[in-house]
């Protein structure tokens, strides 16, 4: 089988020009801490939300208690991927 680059990337810019009209993007209003951030989120539905900070650590909330869990000092070899799992 073929690989045709062309109808390849006509496909992909058309998938990309016609997403925003499949999309509907409201703004709920302004973050003004990672916990109201977090109380937004969790108010769209999700049971638990989970926002990674870096090398500062991660907040969870489960709509009823906020946790932070500071991230342990280690040297990273490798930063790819970090956090996604």
């Amino acid at each position: 089988m073929e690989i045709k680059v062309d109808e390849i990337s006509q496909y992909l810019k058309k998938q990309i020009t016609d997403f925003e009209k499949r999309v509907d993007v409201s703004e709920i209003g302004t973050v003004m801490s990672i916990g109201d951030g977090i109380a937004k989120l969790y108010g769209l539905g999700p049971k638990i939300v989970v926002v990674t900070d870096g090398p500062h650590g991660a907040y969870a909330y489960d709509g009823t208690d906020f946790i932070f869990q500071k991230a342990s000092p280690l040297k990273a070899v490798e930063r790819t991927g970090a956090g996604d799992a």
